[in-house]
């Protein structure tokens, strides 16, 4: 008795494999596609990062000299905030029946602060209040863009739960929300203010560089390709940094 319950436990655990492993084959087309199209919309948000970066350094052409490995670090930071948000809306709307009214008010609203914002940020770009201007800048401007990005894909799928995608007004205009605000002026805003950080004396993040013949502490390590090393030259007053290229034998070290 014993035996025949061990054998049909065995029979039972292969088929029960054989079905898992079917049903793996099934889907992983699927999950190779979600893959390589979560990686192409990764690559696109990092390109537009690190371009809005290096043109703060007025050195857009480094970009054409990154790996694809370095232009998807940049997008760590944009699409891992554009997710958060998703996420929490999408959960959300599976627990609150009311949801889809605050997605319609950031829709319809929402244009009005990020202009007010905008604003308030070019007229206190050459300002002197430091803290304001981050708050603004850095952390408003951004968080408006990720929230208005993630209320259209909200809006995207409660459309999608009644009808089939259709390119028609609604969904144009909430995909172009997405694009838009979160692929490419989240991104851009970000590059912008790393920037706006690294070219000050005082704030950088970039490592110190020292060369063999210039003993000047102003040197940052902004970006290195192979054997050459791209290195700023930061001073006490805000102008934008020079770019300097130097090959690795110049190179005494790096803190």
């Amino acid at each position: 008795m014993i035996k025949e319950v061990n054998k049909s436990t065995e029979i039972i655990t292969e088929q029960g494999l054989t079905k898992a492993l079917d049903k793996v084959f099934k889907i992983l087309p699927s999950l190779i596609s979600i893959l390589i199209g979560f990686t192409t919309i990764a690559y696109l948000i990092g390109w537009i990062q690190a371009k809005s970066y290096f043109t703060g350094f007025n050195a857009s052409w480094i970009v054409s000299e990154l790996s694809s490995f370095d232009i998807l670090t940049f997008s760590w930071l944009s699409l891992s905030q554009l997710m958060f948000f998703i996420y929490l809306g999408i959960t959300d709307l599976m627990v609150n029946k009311n949801r889809y009214k605050t997605t319609f008010f950031i829709l319809k609203h929402g244009w009005y602060f990020i202009i007010i914002i905008y604003v308030a940020n070019l007229l206190l770009a050459n300002s002197q209040l430091t803290i304001l201007k981050n708050i603004i800048g850095n952390m408003s401007l951004p968080l408006l863009f990720t929230v208005y990005a993630a209320a259209s894909f909200e809006l995207l799928l409660i459309n999608l739960q009644k009808n089939e995608f259709k390119w028609e007004l609604l969904n144009i205009y909430v995909i172009y929300g997405i694009v838009l605000f979160g692929f490419y002026l989240l991104p851009t805003q970000i590059g912008k203010e790393n920037s706006q950080r690294d070219s000050d004396f005082n704030k950088t993040k970039l490592n110190k560089i020292f060369l063999k013949n210039d003993n000047r502490d102003n040197l940052r390590l902004l970006k290195s390709n192979g054997d050459l090393f791209y290195i700023l030259e930061l001073d006490s007053i805000k102008h934008t940094p020079k770019i300097k290229v130097v090959d690795y034998n110049e190179v005494k070290f790096v803190e």
